[in-house]
């Protein structure tokens, strides 16, 4: 049995478009985008050498739309940017034992645990739990 693995891309910009975007055929870049949010920050592996930004494009980033899980998550140096939280929308986006993130542009629900230097940015929140 064959297990394959993906490769990490190293690279500064990469792109996510829940509406024209293709995990089978996109390769991240501004012309040939990802679908889904998971897809994107699974691919990729940010450094305090080389972080890295993910695009979004207007849509919504969840069951309904991308076919992301409800449940997302970034890792260290990998900052999410939404081009308005008018027209992007996340589900649940999780920011968990991670560091040096931005989150910018984006409406949804965010749950930060055990993380530091997490900075949002134009964002509109919705939290309906009594957790922050």
């Amino acid at each position: 049995m064959v297990i394959t693995v993906p490769t990490l891309i190293h690279a500064g910009d990469f792109y996510v478009d829940a509406v024209n975007g293709s995990d089978d055929t996109g390769d991240g870049s501004e012309i040939n985008p990802w679908k889904k949010l998971q897809f994107a920050v699974d691919s990729i592996e940010g450094t305090v050498e080389n972080p890295h930004t993910i695009h979004l494009a207007p849509g919504f980033y969840g069951p309904e739309g991308s076919g992301d899980e409800k449940y997302m998550h970034t890792d260290s140096y990998e900052s999410i940017q939404g081009v308005s939280p008018f027209s992007v929308k996340v589900f649940i986006l999780q920011v968990r034992n991670s560091s040096n993130i931005v989150v910018s542009g984006i409406q949804g629900r965010l749950a930060i645990m055990g993380s530091g230097n997490v900075v949002t940015d134009h964002c509109i929140i919705i939290n309906n739990s009594t957790g922050g």
